[in-house]
């Protein structure tokens, strides 16, 4: 038989993980046999073969329920039963609660405290699905922090904050208003893995992320904020807003005994798919500067 080339009923990696997630709540966390079995290797069986193991599959019906071969006929078939299997607690495919996510994060009491909570916690298939937990990027005592939507493909093998296409776009965009992502900001994203082939997550990711970002924040004690994109502005400011009626304004944040100023604009994967918008947003960065500029704002 000639090998299939369509790939149409093939599920793409992040179905697959979600098909064998889905398996393992179920139970089905055991194969039925220790070795794999190459049955295309094998030779078709002949028909007294398959008519042999047919007989021997299936005990014949006892005559007599009380005589001694069918005891052991009766035996003989019980033995041969599988075991039942115990499953395993069900693994949400969202990830932990947001009750979990604040506990998680109100009990870190410094950034390195922080980042080893998020890389032990419970981020569901989204987190199962990447590579690295991208966590951070840049100085920590900048004035200026940098937060983005999620990580791309390649921030998530390089295990840092915009180090693709879009951060190269990112750099040269800070670095017309004078700001160095690695000297003079300090930058990370709302949801700390890779998104698997989605452009949104559920409210459940976004809800458990926050936690984490907000307590981010407070540790890292910026003086000005710069969101980019309408996820991560969803996420941090809880606005029903769309990014279009976000942008452009300052935004007060208030995190325990921190206020910090936070300005919303279009992010750099968006800018690269939308080049018309790069004008709004060049207007916005101007902005940014002019208020971080002041020595007291």
């Amino acid at each position: 038989m000639a090998p299939v080339e369509s790939t149409d009923m093939m599920p793409n990696p992040d179905e697959a993980l979600a098909l064998l997630d889905w398996q393992v709540s179920m139970g089905a966390d055991e194969a039925f046999e220790e070795e794999a079995v190459d049955r295309f290797s094998q030779a078709p069986a002949t028909a007294a073969q398959r008519n042999s193991t047919h007989n021997q599959s299936e005990p014949a019906a006892p005559s007599d329920h009380h005589s001694p071969e069918s005891k052991s006929a009766a035996g003989s078939y019980k033995s041969a039963q599988p075991k039942p299997v115990t499953p395993k607690p069900a693994q949400s495919a969202t990830g932990a609660s947001a009750d979990d996510a604040e506990q998680a994060a109100a009990a870190a009491t410094t950034l390195d405290e922080l980042e080893k909570a998020l890389q032990a916690f419970e981020g569901g298939h989204i987190k199962r699905s990447a590579k690295n937990t991208v966590f951070k990027r840049g100085d920590v005592n900048s004035r200026v922090m940098i937060i983005g939507n999620a990580p791309e493909t390649e921030d998530d093998v390089s295990g840092k904050p915009f180090s693709g296409r879009a951060g190269a776009l990112l750099s040269k965009m800070m670095g017309f208003i004078d700001i160095d992502l690695d000297e003079d900001a300090y930058v990370t994203h709302l949801v700390p893995w890779r998104l698997p082939g989605i452009n949104r997550p559920d409210p459940q990711v976004i809800a458990m992320c926050r936690p984490f970002v907000m307590r981010h924040i407070e540790l890292a004690r910026p003086e000005h904020i710069l969101i980019l994109g309408g996820l991560a502005a969803t996420g941090i400011i809880q606005s029903d807003k769309g990014i279009t009626q976000l942008r452009g304004r300052w935004h007060d944040l208030a995190i325990n005994d921190l206020s910090v100023a936070a300005m919303v604009t279009y992010g750099p994967d968006y800018l690269i798919r939308t080049p018309s918008a790069k004008a709004n947003a060049w207007r916005d960065l101007l902005s940014f500067k002019e208020r971080v500029s002041q020595p007291n704002a």
